[in-house]
């Protein structure tokens, strides 16, 4: 009886630390949700590059205006981006 009381606490902790992690990375910003804490993506938006990650608190932030005469673009990857 023991060995399944603790068995059963051992399951519900799991699950309750399973369902944080997903709370973490909840966010309203389109494109931006369900990246791990080691994840990061990036888009363009009126040529600027944007940023999202753990480190932006999964919302999206400017890391970069593209000057008149250059275009921002975003890697193949998704991971890296500029301006040209």
């Amino acid at each position: 009886m023991k060995k399944i009381t603790v068995l059963f606490v051992f399951s519900v902790l799991s699950l309750v630390a399973c369902g944080k992690g997903g709370d973490s990375k909840a966010t309203s910003d389109e494109g931006c949700q369900g990246i791990s804490a080691m994840d990061a993506k990036m888009k363009c938006e009126n040529n600027s590059v944007m940023f999202c990650s753990s480190y932006s608190n999964y919302k999206w932030q400017e890391t970069q205006k593209c000057d008149a005469g250059k275009t921002c673009f975003i890697a193949e990857d998704g991971k890296s981006g500029g301006c040209k």
